[in-house]
């Protein structure tokens, strides 16, 4: 078989992703650059293949050459910081959720604020979970979330102005959709210290959320409370979800988790 065989050959035998990792386990991650016929013998891939993975990642910033050799890229390092950092956050943070899940009876969350939407954390999950539809990973618009709307509260103007600039969509009737009624409601939000989504998001969950204010007056993280709430309920939750908030706070130093 030629070598372009070869190299056509373990391209179809197994995907992209499985070789790119498969490069990426033959790097020596504390030690000395790896030759790429090294890598080539590690992960039984012809040299053309092993060559062509390592160029892109090293465009990506991944791996980076070292004269013939190669070695793992800062973007690596950076990933794996972030990673553990967040576990770091849900290790702090999870005896907080569990204490306002049995305060309140209602789902729980803890959301950040990343690339201007709600990226949530962790959930957990009261007895309407049916009707509260998120998971870890799940992603929510900003300006229709309590999450979303306790966080841009306590950010910059250009957060704020970036959020509106990507539109304000309806997701329910209840949906705020016009810039100067979300400037007024996150002006509220400040005021109060707590943000409710009543229906804005999805029809039937009301959400009372609270900041996590950091040292420096801002917010990238929130809590919430999420389900059918009452009005007895609601009221319940803002002094619960905002006791728990301010124990968040206070436990991570004042740290900014953006």
């Amino acid at each position: 078989m030629s070598e372009v065989s070869t190299v056509r050959a373990a391209d179809d035998s197994t995907s992209v992703v499985e070789r790119v990792f498969q490069v990426l386990g033959a790097l020596d991650m504390a030690g000395e650059p790896t030759a790429l016929g090294q890598i080539s013998e590690r992960t039984s891939l012809p040299k053309p293949t092993v060559h062509r993975l390592l160029q892109q990642l090293i465009a990506q910033g991944a791996v980076e050459r070292v004269g013939q050799h190669y070695r793992p890229g800062i973007r690596l390092f950076e990933l794996g910081a972030s990673v553990g950092r967040q576990q770091r956050l849900r290790e702090v943070a999870m005896p907080f959720l569990e204490d306002l899940h049995q305060r309140v009876g209602h789902s729980i969350h803890l959301g950040v604020q990343h690339g201007g939407e709600v990226l949530y954390l962790e959930k957990i999950s009261g007895p309407h979970r049916n009707v509260v539809n998120t998971r870890p990973g799940t992603r929510k618009p900003m300006h229709c979330t309590g999450l979303g709307k306790a966080m841009l509260a306590y950010s910059s103007a250009e957060a704020k102005e970036a959020v509106i600039a990507r539109g304000l969509p309806p997701r329910t009737r209840y949906t705020i959709t016009s810039p100067a009624g979300l400037s007024r409601q996150l002006a509220q939000v400040a005021e109060d210290g707590y943000a409710l989504d009543r229906e804005e998001h999805a029809l039937g969950v009301l959400c009372v959320a609270a900041p996590v204010v950091d040292a420096a007056g801002n917010a990238s993280l929130a809590l919430s409370v999420s389900g059918p709430l009452d009005a007895p309920a609601v009221q319940r939750s803002i002094r619960a979800v905002t006791q728990a908030a301010a124990g968040l706070a206070t436990a991570l130093g004042g740290r900014t988790w953006s």
